[in-house]
């Protein structure tokens, strides 16, 4: 039985590991998905953690697009991009074990030996997240292109072209 528990606890960690980004908002800091902060009226900071860097410019750039059609404009243009960061990596599993051996004796006679055993798996959870990748940029929204810079991109295309998964 343990030969056959320990190939399947690496297979589940290993898919659960791997596969591509689903897209949403990130839980908390440093987890993966988006994290948006608006700075004017049509100015914006965006940034996609995501399990590689060209997912995480693309995620990116499909909040950007998101926003820019929430807030009822057609385009945006980046104006200042961090480039894609590699934003940390999971941590080794560290595990551990234990035997302890006691004596105690009971009021109403007899002394009995107590041997204890103990397992323990510390980080699994940031083990199973991984490398990530932090794509960050940030926009101005735009009523219709300029069609002067490289950095403008039509909402409508990128949220047509961009097709993730999606968190449920």
């Amino acid at each position: 039985m343990k030969h056959f528990l320990i190939p399947a606890l690496s297979l589940v960690f290993t898919a659960c590991a791997t596969g591509p980004t689903a897209y949403g908002p990130a839980k908390s800091p440093g987890k993966i998905g988006f994290y948006t902060q608006q700075y004017q009226k049509n100015r914006f900071q965006i940034s996609y953690t995501a399990k590689n860097p060209d997912e995480a410019r693309a995620f990116a750039l499909l909040r950007a697009a998101e926003i820019t059609k929430g807030e009822g404009y057609s385009h945006f243009r980046i104006i200042n991009e961090g480039g894609r960061q590699k934003a940390g990596s999971g941590v080794p599993i560290i595990g551990g074990a234990g035997v302890g051996i006691g004596k105690s004796v009971h009021l109403g006679g007899g002394v009995y030996t107590h041997i204890g055993t103990g397992v323990s798996v510390n980080k699994v959870l940031g083990a199973l997240d991984g490398e990530k990748y932090t794509a960050s940029m940030e926009i101005v929204l735009l009523a219709s292109s300029s069609g002067t810079s490289a950095n403008e991109y039509e909402s409508a295309s990128i949220i047509k072209s961009i097709k993730p998964a999606r968190y449920k």
